[in-house]
């Protein structure tokens, strides 16, 4: 999966993405079902932040390149063989 995302300005990108705040979960929707999906959290009161799109490129975060996906798959798919080298 790639991304497109912004992350709240008002944190550090790190603390937005990876902190230890109370029961997160990140969901990809199908976009012909976002509408339906993005009403569920509003009618149960539950806070809902859309984060961005899932995209065909690479990661990109507050519209700069994050990482190329081809050298994350190979970063993913050699971790234990750089581990042991």
């Amino acid at each position: 999966m790639h991304f497109d995302i912004e992350t709240d300005k008002n944190l550090r990108n790190d603390a937005f993405l990876f902190g230890e705040a109370q029961s997160r979960a990140v969901v990809s929707v199908a976009p012909e079902k976002q509408a339906a999906f993005e009403q569920a959290p509003q009618n149960k009161a539950v806070n809902f932040t859309r984060l961005g799109i899932v995209t065909r490129h690479d990661y990109h975060i507050n519209g700069e390149l994050f990482h190329v996906i081809t050298v994350a798959k190979k970063h993913y798919d050699t971790a234990l063989e750089q581990i042991f080298d």
